[in-house]
């Protein structure tokens, strides 16, 4: 989660993580560590509508079924990259 806010710091320049980044909010058993992956997406900006399926599946992802912070910051970041 540390990796992934430090990215979100840099924006567009971290356009490279995008991919790191997506497999975090699909993958990752932490819904602390996918919403930091997630605004990290988001401070990159257009860039990372490549993640867009990637957030789509987390957001179905039953691990995360109780864990509504999870999916407001996911529904947020799909607004913000749409």
């Amino acid at each position: 989660a540390r990796t992934a806010r430090t990215l979100g710091l840099y924006g567009a320049q971290a356009k490279i993580a995008i991919p790191a980044l997506a497999d975090v909010v699909r993958n990752d058993p932490s819904g602390t560590a996918r919403i930091a992956a997630a605004d990290a997406l988001a401070a990159i900006g257009p860039d990372a509508k490549a993640a867009l399926p990637a957030i789509e599946a987390a957001r179905a992802d039953p691990r995360m079924a109780g864990r509504k912070d999870v999916h407001d910051k996911l529904a947020e970041v799909l607004g913000k990259l749409r």
